[in-house]
């Protein structure tokens, strides 16, 4: 048990240092869905059952020996040519009782029109944003605790930026209930070089979250709830007064109210077997819905849902997610057990 009180103390410690949300830290992009599963489910799915190789990009700790030479291959299409991607390979080793896992992903932006300070144009530019990570992870009776680091590389026209962080977390796995907890401490880390010379070194995206997924014994449905951003109260931002416009130097805005400050830290979704192979999917991010439903007409801003296929030792799933009114992401993923597929050819 004292391994558990350290690796507690390895995730409370640090976020005092660490208090940064989306928007306010370099590196956002570490924020966004790696499993077009998890985007169906509202885009964290941080206590996913065992077995999906893709859901250990975002949470090392559900790492395990059944991920065993699965490879994944995920990929999201978004608005203006943007898109970004992740491959990620798990191997288990018997010897080292330790499951392993790497993956490559990327973010690129399409083209963008460059203009200088006087607003004239210098040509087109992108933006690529790049990681690569590395993790490992090892099962304790019902428990599993995993480390992951993330080498980071980004750029921004001539800009250029290196950083490195790490996921530490812990699983609960309760086999007869189908029950799964999650503590996660996710991005710690910084800026190793700063995208100009002058410029400070930038936090990253830290966030510090529980989740739980747990399947029903007598409906064919999976919950999945997560609480991120567990360090800080209020992570919503000021809205504007009801029949005021924004004016510069006027007090246009107001505090959020209590439901949204609650809500904003919690995205839910269900996965339903609506069929032995077919698994349907919808979920919720109340924050999401906040930032970019704009004050009217939200529409379905902060929905998502999506579909999943297994068909032997593949896996396909495909989710779309409502991000703002004019614009939706669509994502799509491929999972193969590699070792089952090579026997059956053999």
């Amino acid at each position: 048990m004292n391994r558990f009180l350290l690796l507690f103390a390895l995730l409370i410690l640090p976020i005092i240092a660490y208090p940064q949300i989306g928007g306010n830290s370099a590196y956002s992009f570490l924020d966004l869905s790696s499993s077009a599963r998890a985007t169906g489910v509202g885009g964290k799915y941080f206590a996913g059952p065992r077995g999906d190789i893709a859901l250990s990009i975002d949470n090392p700790s559900l790492l395990n020996q059944e991920v065993h030479q699965h490879i994944a291959f995920n990929t999201g299409f978004y608005l203006a040519g943007t898109n970004f991607g992740t491959m990620v390979y798990g191997h288990h080793s018997q010897k080292l009782n330790t499951t392993f896992s790497t993956s490559a992903n990327y973010i690129t932006s399409g083209k963008l029109d460059g203009r200088d300070e006087a607003g004239n144009p210098i040509g087109d530019f992108r933006v690529g944003n790049f990681y690569l990570s590395g993790a490992a992870a090892r099962q304790w009776k019902n428990f599993t605790y995993g480390v992951q680091l993330k080498f980071i590389f980004s750029s921004i026209e001539q800009y250029k930026s290196l950083g490195l962080a790490a996921d530490f977390s812990a699983s609960y796995f309760k086999d007869d209930k189908d029950l799964v907890l999650s503590m996660i401490l996710r991005n710690i880390g910084t800026e190793l070089k700063a995208y100009y010379k002058e410029q400070d070194r930038e936090k990253l995206p830290t966030d510090l979250a529980f989740a739980l997924s747990k399947k029903f014994e007598k409906i064919p449905l999976r919950l999945n709830i997560v609480a991120h951003h567990l360090y800080e109260w209020d992570i919503t931002r000021p809205k504007a007064k009801k029949n005021q416009q924004l004016i510069i130097g006027t007090n246009s805005m107001t505090e959020r109210g209590f439901i949204d400050k609650i809500f904003a830290h919690l995205v839910a979704g269900v996965e339903v077997d609506v069929a032995k192979p077919i698994q349907l999917r919808i979920g919720y991010d109340h924050l999401r819905r906040m930032e970019l439903g704009g004050e009217e007409k939200k529409g379905l801003v902060g929905l998502s849902a999506g579909i999943g296929v297994n068909i032997q030792q593949f896996r396909i799933d495909y989710s779309l997610a409502k991000y703002h009114s004019k614009g939706t992401l669509n994502q799509i993923g491929i999972a193969v057990n590699i070792a089952d597929w090579g026997n059956q050819i053999n």
